[in-house]
C-alpha cells in the first residue's frame, strides 16, 4: 500500500509540474482517499509545496514514502531541466520494480520485540516473586518438584536471567534503530551489499534521465556527485566525472568508478543513441532491483519464521514449567 500512494503522489507531481500551488490541492484532495497515517504523509509532501518548496523537498518531507534516493533523483532533475522526466521515471520504477519497497520497516519485528520484553519481565518476576514459594511449598509437602520446574529454578538460580536483562535491552535498541529511516538511507546501503546493490541502481536510473535528453555527461554526472548523500557513491561519481573531464567515455568512466560491471558496461557500449542508453540503464537498474529485493526477501522469509519459532519456544518451556507446577497441586490436592 505504501507503495502505491507513492506512485500516486509522483504522478500528482508530475501531472502538476511547474504548478507548486496546484499539485499542493491536488494532493489534499488525494489525502482524504487514504486513512490514518497515509493521509498524514500526503498532507505533509502537500504542505511542503504549499510553502513554495521543491519537489525534491516535497518528498523528503515523506521520508516514511520515499526514500532518500527519490529526492536526489529530483534534485538532479531540477539541477538539470528534467525535472518532469525524473518524477516520472520514479513513479514508473515505483511501479515496475517496488522501488525500495523490500526496505519498508517491517512491523512484525515490533511485535517480536514486544513479546520478547513481555517474555523477559515475566520470567524475572515469577522466579525473584513466585518461585521461592513455591519451593517452600514443594518442601513443605514433601513434593518432588517437576522437571520443568527445576530446569527454572536453575535458570533463575544462576542469575542468567538478571544478565540477560541487559542484553534484550540491546536488542530491541538496536532492532528498533534499524527501522529508522536513518538506518534504512544511511547506514544499509553502507553494509548489505543487497541494499548497496540497490541503491547503485537508483543512481544509473536517476542518471539516464538527463543523458536521456542530451545533456552533457560531465554536467549529469557533476551535478549528481553534488546532490548524492552517501560519500562513497558521491567519491565514485567525482572519480567518474574527472574521467569523463579527461575525454573517458560516459560508459568507460562509470565501469572504473564501480559503478556498472563489465557485462553492463558492454551493454551500454552496444547503445546506438542516447536514448538508447538511457533505456539501457534503466533495464540494467531495474535488474538489480529486482535481485536485491529477491535477496532480501529470502532472508526476511528465512529470520522471521526461526525468531517466532525460537519466542514461541522460550513461552512454551515457561508455561510448561507453569502447567507442570499446578498439576502437582491438583494431584496433592486430589
Amino acid at each position: 500500500m505504501r507503495r502505491v500512494v507513492a506512485w500516486e503522489v509522483l504522478m500528482t507531481m508530475h501531472d502538476y509540474a511547474g504548478h507548486p500551488r496546484m499539485a499542493a490541492e491536488a494532493l489534499q484532495a488525494l489525502a482524504y482517499d487514504h486513512s490514518s497515517w497515509l493521509a498524514d504523509e500526503i498532507r505533509a509532501v502537500a504542505a511542503s509545496l504549499h510553502r513554495g518548496e521543491s519537489a525534491a523537498d516535497a518528498v523528503a518531507a515523506s521520508p516514511t514514502l520515499f526514500d532518500a534516493s527519490v529526492s536526489t533523483a529530483l534534485r538532479l532533475g531540477l539541477k538539470t531541466g528534467c525535472l518532469k522526466e525524473s518524477i516520472h521515471m520514479q513513479a514508473d520504477a515505483l511501479e515496475l520494480d517496488g522501488g525500495g519497497e523490500a526496505f519498508a520497516r517491517p512491523r512484525w519485528r515490533l511485535y517480536l520485540m514486544l513479546c520478547i520484553a513481555m517474555f523477559v519481565f515475566y520470567v524475572t518476576f515469577f522466579g525473584t516473586f513466585i518461585v521461592p514459594t513455591l519451593k517452600e511449598m514443594f518442601v513443605e509437602f514433601q513434593m518432588q518438584t517437576p522437571p520443568a520446574f527445576d530446569s527454572f529454578v536453575a535458570l533463575t538460580s544462576s542469575g542468567l536471567v538478571a544478565g540477560l536483562l541487559p542484553l534484550v535491552v540491546v536488542v530491541i535498541a538496536v532492532s528498533l534503530a534499524t527501522m529508522t529511516v536513518t538506518f534504512r538511507d544511511q547506514v544499509l546501503p553502507r553494509i548489505h551489499p543487497a541494499a548497496h546493490n540497490a541503491w547503485a541502481a537508483a543512481l544509473l536510473r536517476t542518471l539516464s534521465a538527463p543523458i536521456g535528453l542530451g545533456r552533457p555527461a560531465s554536467v549529469a554526472v557533476g551535478e549528481l556527485a553534488g546532490v548524492e548523500i552517501l560519500s562513497p557513491f558521491r567519491k565514485r561519481l567525482r572519480n567518474a566525472e574527472i574521467a569523463i573531464s579527461r575525454g573517458e567515455t560516459l560508459v568507460d568512466s562509470l565501469r572504473e568508478a564501480g559503478l556498472v560491471n563489465d557485462r553492463e558496461s558492454s551493454a551500454l557500449a552496444a547503445s546506438t543513441d542516447v536514448e538508447s542508453m538511457a533505456w539501457t540503464m534503466r533495464e540494467i537498474a531495474s535488474g538489480r532491483t529486482w535481485r536485491s529485493q529477491r535477496w532480501l526477501a529470502r532472508g526476511s522469509g528465512l529470520i522471521r519464521p526461526l525468531s517466532i519459532f525460537a519466542v514461541a519456544a522460550l513461552v512454551g518451556w515457561f508455561a510448561l514449567a507453569v502447567f507442570q507446577t499446578l498439576y502437582s497441586f491438583v494431584l496433592l490436592c486430589a
